[in-house]
């Protein structure tokens, strides 16, 4: 498997477009990866008024990791690569490490808010 850290250890004449178009979808998959489990954080949340920190913050982060996938699959696009999204390979796994060989090691679950998972 390679890992995203494989890709920028790539030397600088070897970085091509479809170099680029493996870092890109590697940068979607691991944006993907991260947003459910924010979600789930989410909404673990009691917030019946609305008006709850954590949980506006917690949405704030799931927001922003969209923008970030959405941002890598405009620029993949952009170079005339197609984001995959609905593939085996791109579909994150619960309980499961992040793709790309990001923080080996971790585990992550889709989980309500609890301080061991914190």
């Amino acid at each position: 498997m390679t890992t995203i850290l494989d890709l920028m250890r790539v030397d600088d004449t070897d970085r091509d477009v479809d170099w680029l178009h493996t870092a890109l979808q590697a940068a979607v998959e691991l944006e993907l990866a991260t947003i459910p489990p924010y979600l789930c954080a989410m909404w673990s949340v009691d917030d019946p008024n609305g008006t709850d920190p954590v949980r506006a913050l917690i949405k704030s982060i799931a927001v922003e990791e969209m923008g970030h996938m959405a941002t890598a699959c405009n620029l993949l696009t952009a170079i005339g690569g197609t984001p995959q999204i609905n593939t085996a390979a791109a579909v994150p796994q619960y309980p499961g490490p992040l793709p790309g060989g990001v923080h080996p090691g971790l585990t992550i679950p889709l989980s309500g808010l609890t301080k061991d998972l914190v």
